[in-house]
């Protein structure tokens, strides 16, 4: 099959490549139905399998560094991450992917439409977003990013994703879950407040019934 010689060829993949995946995902199930070779055919689908894996990698790490620089990344901030040539191709066409369709972030306002200060509403290139003056989204944005990227780099130690790829995606998970322990704290240090002066507010109720 020309889609899998195509597909055998791709170093590391990024979304210039989803034309030929197209193709051999489409060549795959043709096969299963023609009854292909049966080497063949888990051949194909556990190399489809890696590409989409380090296509999901990237998206995941543009997205994360994207997000928490609050800018889009050049080629010279990428080349300061020390990306390697072939990965440095790779993240920046999905630097470029996501810069030119999905708004990174967009201004909050209020009931009114004015535009309100210091807040900011974050669209992950999921769709899902999170507005940060509500407390406990950005947490929850946290926790899917850190999720993604997961079982992303599972999937790619599973099929034999490029290796270089693999690494960088597990330095940005470490430094990932990092911010998510402070967001943690931060949301559990949010609810005690709350929960005393709950406390409080009831204590100060209880005071004035007993002095009537």
């Amino acid at each position: 099959m020309a889609s899998v010689e195509a597909c055998a060829s791709i170093e590391c993949a990024n979304d210039s490549h989803r034309p030929d995946m197209d193709r051999l995902e489409t060549a795959v199930d043709n096969g299963k139905l023609a009854a292909a070779d049966p080497g063949l055919l888990e051949s194909s689908e556990a190399r489809l399998s890696c590409l989409q894996a380090e296509v999901e990698i990237a998206s995941a790490m543009v997205r994360f560094v994207l997000d928490l620089n609050c800018f889009p990344l050049s080629l010279a901030c990428l080349r300061l991450l020390r990306f390697s040539p072939v990965l440095l191709h790779v993240v920046s066409l999905s630097v470029h992917h996501l810069t030119q369709e999905e708004p990174m972030q967009n201004a909050v306002v209020d009931e009114e439409g004015e535009p309100v200060d210091a807040a900011t509403r974050y669209t992950l290139s999921d769709g899902s977003e999170f507005n940060s003056t509500v407390p406990g989204e950005k947490l929850a944005c946290w926790q899917k990013r850190s999720k993604r990227l997961t079982d992303a780099l599972e999937d790619g130690e599973k099929y034999g994703a490029f290796g270089e790829l693999i690494e960088k995606g597990k330095a940005y998970l470490e430094t990932l879950d990092d911010d998510l322990q402070e967001l943690e704290k931060e949301e559990k240090e949010r609810l005690d407040a709350e929960e005393d002066a709950k406390n409080k507010k009831k204590g100060k109720k209880k005071k004035g019934k007993k002095k009537k």
